[in-house]
Formats: C-alpha cells, structure tokens, sequence
C-alpha cells in the first residue's frame, strides 16, 4: 500500500510516446546481424535487409585453429565466451579436427549417444560406463521419499546398459514422455522430454540393444497363472514380502508393483533376471530363488525353473486383474479356519441376506444361501473378513476374502420339468415354491450338510474339499429321499460348456465339472441332470474343480 497507488497513474513531466528512430533502427539492424541473433531469433524486416546470414564460416574453417577463437583456453576478443570445462573444449577441438567424419551418416549408436548427451540422460543415468549420479556429482541429491530402507537402487535412477533389451519399446516411448510413474519411492522425477525430441528414441534403443539372442515371449494358459499366483504369494517365494500388487502393500519394502512388470518389460530380459539379478541389476537386494539355476522351491512344477518362472510370467500378464497373492490382504478381523471347518451366518455378497458362508482349513470356501436353498459362491484362498460386521451395526453385504471367486445361478437347483428343454423356474429373489429349509447338521469331520424339503422330497446337499497341487476340488453329494411324479431336474450351473474327451465339461474355461452317476445335459446356457429316483432314493456327487 505504500509502494503502490490504486487509481489514475501520474504522467511524468515532458512525457513523449516512443517513437522509432530511424538512424538507430538502422544501427540495431547491423548489431543484430553482426551478433548473429537470427541463429535462434526469426525475424522478419520490412526493409528487406538480410539480417538472419550467418556471418561466420563452416566448421572446416576451424581445422588447424582449434586452440583459437571460442576453443582457445582463453577466448580474447570478440571470441564468443562459453562456460566450457577443459574435458567439453577437448572435446570439442577433436571433432572439429575430424572433419571427413562429420560428414559421414551418424551409426545407430551415435544418434543414441547423442541423444542422451544432448538432453543430459547421462546426468542421472548410466549408460555403457557413460554417466550416472556418481560421475555427474549429483547423487546427494536423490533421496528415497519415506522411511524404507531401499538401499541405492531405491534412491539412484536405474543405469540403461540394454534398455532397450529390457523394457517393452511402447514402455520405454511412455516413460521417455513421462507418463507412468512406477517408483513411488523415489523421490528424484524424470522430466517429460516430449515426442518432438525423443520420438525415435525408443525405437533406436531397442534395435540397438535386441540381440540375436533373444527369445520371443511363449504362450501362457489359465493353469499356468494358477501355479504362478501360488509361487508369488507369501506360501510360495514370498514375492510379495517386498513387491506391492495394485493398491495392496507389500509385507515389508515396498518395492515395484507386481501388476506393472508385464507391460513393462521383455519376456527375454524376465527370465535371465530372475535366475540371477545381480549380473543384470548390480548391487540389487533382490535374490534369486534360482541360483545355479537350480529352484529354491522343489515342491512347486516339481522344481522346474524354467516352468516356475513361466508360470511367474503367465501370471503377472493378467496385470491388475489377477488374483491378488496370499499375504497381501490383511484384514482386521479375517477369519482363518485352521483345524475345522468354520461357519459365518451374515450378509454375503452374492449369497443374500441369509447367507451361510462355510471356510475349510484346505482353503476352498463356499456361500450357501439358506433362502433359495442353493449353493451360491465358492472360492479359494482366505475365507472372510468379519470387521464389516462387528462394527456399529454391521450394515452392508460381506464380499468373500479370497480370490477365484465362482458365482452360481441365482433361483432353486431342483425343479420338476415335463422334459430336459422346457425352462427353467423364474428365479425371483424370494424362496422358490414348495421349499422348505431344515437347517443343517455336522459330519464327524464337523463340515455342515444342509437339509432342505421340496413338496414331499427330502434333501441333503454335502461339501467335501480335497487339494491336489495347486487346484481345488469341491465335491458336492446331493441326496434326495421320496418321490415324485413328475421328472425332477439338477441345475448345476449356467454359462458356456465345452465336453472334455473323460466325460467331465469345462465351464466358463474356469472350472472342471465331472458329474458321477446320472449323465448330465447342456440345454442353452445350463447344464442339468436328471434325477431318477429308485426306490425312493437318488445320489447324485459332482465334483468341481478350478
């Protein structure tokens, strides 16, 4: 307020508007062209005068006088004045002296190497013994955002020998425009370069680093994703203990995320890393779980390193999407059935409001829902968290915990139909006509078997789990007792089949249905089985594998 007035500006006294005068303008012309300002500045006059012509001659004129002029140790003069280290002004003074190679076409190498040098890669990167922090002087200035003990590699930018080798050209063009951003923990950001001036960058790196031999990326299949959830998670290597997936922590360091490796990086560059990540990673804290090449886990593909760390990669290509490992979901109040079967009454997601969620220690769970009388959720791997409802007043519907989560039709499982293709019963959200639920009873093992009426039919629907490597298998026992004078039908699920050379059906690419006793039929989008009652009894076992 006291350096400024708000209000009309004060004119000075003998104030005149600025008017150009020619003879300086004239004079302006000339210092313009002598200092050669049109070397960066475009600019167009009215007179006509050429003002952007270079004044000095090419570089060939220089050979012979490299130690004069703006190369001289000390450039006296009109000699232009840079602030050049002696290492820059030797440089410098030899290229200019290697006249014939200036005009040669740049090698692969070259553009690469110029590239960096002329956006100062090599101030934070090393790259074949060129650059880095420590050369650049500037690694006191990184640091590691947090209290994580990342060691160097957590706080110095990664060196780039094989970048283009390592990570995926689509990457790599990403990075170099600086969108992703995958260490966290790192608190020195590389700036965004912009495709105007690093566009061929990518493409360059990566012809430049591909050897011949490199392998191409193999194909994966679902079963091999299945083996690599296991050998990430915290019952397998215990990748987890320092990697986090998605928006889940790891157990300790957080180190790059699980779900970004695979559009990241080159299947070639995985493999000979996991096997030894020293040799490409120097001074890495990562271990390797294959020394020699031998695997550390025997029990898992048998030891196989090659298919174990195929099945790494088959799973890390699901990206986010892919069943989160074991030991990364800490829940408050997760239940663990250790020695028994353990039994959840309570709001199940996709189970309804009577839910009865059942969790077996070999970590194959399942929802049953007590009012349509149905089985209606399976699962593996952690069975519930119960913190939903243990606080205030437990308002809101419980997803399951774990992961491969199966979801089975809504609406009854049994139904009296005149023939296998009439449609089935509407599945309305209320209990289904002519059932009655009769709770359930425990076996000797203390797994509940869940008794239900429909008209004069008497059933029990049983659930034993059995563990064969990595798959689950869930084996469903329905009883029914009484009789019936139309024919009764078993829906067993609804979704796409395909009719496997044993006898059993894949359902949904996702679970294996093998129905012992009745032959079972795919009418439009269920599979059904005939239940015959002989004697006033039927049994009818399925078991479903995934």
């Amino acid at each position: 307020s006291v350096l400024k007035r708000y209000g009309q500006p004060m004119i000075p006294l003998g104030w005149k508007d600025w008017e150009v005068a020619p003879d300086k303008a004239a004079q302006g012309r000339e210092w313009y062209a002598q200092l050669q300002c049109g070397a960066c500045h475009k600019l167009t006059d009215p007179s006509g005068l050429n003002i952007s012509t270079r004044l000095t001659s090419g570089l060939a004129s220089l050979k012979g006088k490299i130690t004069s002029g703006c190369l001289a140790d000390r450039p006296s003069g009109n000699a232009a004045k840079y602030d050049l280290t002696q290492e820059q002004r030797l440089a410098l003074r030899q290229t200019v002296e290697r006249e014939n190679q200036l005009a040669q076409t740049p090698t692969l190498e070259h553009q690469v190497h110029t590239t960096m040098t002329r956006l100062n890669c090599f101030a934070c990167h090393e790259r074949n013994g060129i650059g880095g922090a420590e050369r650049s002087g500037r690694s006191g200035w990184m640091q590691v955002i947090g209290d994580a003990d990342l060691g160097e590699e957590g706080r110095i930018p990664p060196h780039l020998n094989g970048v283009g080798g390592k990570l995926r050209t689509e990457w790599l063009a990403q990075v170099l425009d600086g969108a992703p951003k995958v260490r966290p923990y790192m608190r020195t950001r590389m700036p965004a370069f912009g495709v105007a001036n690093v566009g061929a960058l990518a493409g360059q790196l990566a012809e430049l680093d591909m050897t011949p031999e490199h392998k191409p990326e193999s194909e994966t299949t679902a079963r091999d994703a299945t083996f690599g959830h296991l050998l990430v998670g915290r019952d397998g290597l215990s990748c987890v203990s320092c990697h986090t997936f998605s928006n889940f922590g790891s157990m300790g360091i957080p180190g790059m995320g699980l779900d970004q490796m695979h559009r990241r990086l080159q299947w070639d560059w995985f493999r000979r890393y996991l096997v030894d990540p020293a040799a490409l990673r120097p001074g890495t804290r990562m271990p390797s779980f294959w020394p020699d090449g031998q695997a550390a886990n025997t029990e898992v593909l048998d030891g196989n390193t090659e298919d174990q760390i195929h099945a790494i990669w088959a799973w890390l290509a699901e990206g986010n999407r892919a069943d989160v490992p074991a030991g990364l979901i800490r829940a408050k109040q997760e239940i663990v059935p250790d020695m028994d079967p353990v039994i959840y009454r309570n709001f199940i997601a996709g189970a309804g409001p009577r839910a009865i969620g059942v969790g077996y220690p070999e970590r194959a769970h399942l929802a049953w829902d007590a009012n349509q009388m149905r089985l209606a959720l399976m699962w593996q791997g952690s069975f519930i968290d119960m913190s939903r409802h243990s606080t205030d007043r437990g308002v809101g519907f419980e997803p399951p915990l774990g992961s491969r989560v199966i979801i089975f039709p809504e609406g009854p499982s049994l139904a009296f139909l005149p023939d296998a293709q009439a449609p089935w019963p509407s599945s309305a959200a209320g209990r289904p006509d002519g059932y009655r639920f009769r709770g359930y009873e425990l076996d000797t093992q203390r797994r509940p078997i869940f008794r239900y009426q429909l008209n004069k039919l008497e059933v029990t629907d049983a659930f034993t789990p059995r563990v064969v490597s990595v798959d689950v298998t869930l084996v469903r026992t329905l009883e029914i007792r009484g009789t019936a004078s139309d024919p009764l039908w078993f829906r067993l699920a609804t979704g796409t089949f395909t009719a496997q050379p044993d006898g059993s059906y894949l359902w949904n690419d996702q679970v294996h249905i093998r129905v012992r006793g009745p032959v079972p039929v795919v009418v439009g989008e269920d599979l059904r089985v005939p239940i015959l009652l002989q004697s006033g009894t039927a049994r009818v076992e399925v078991e479903m594998t995934w």
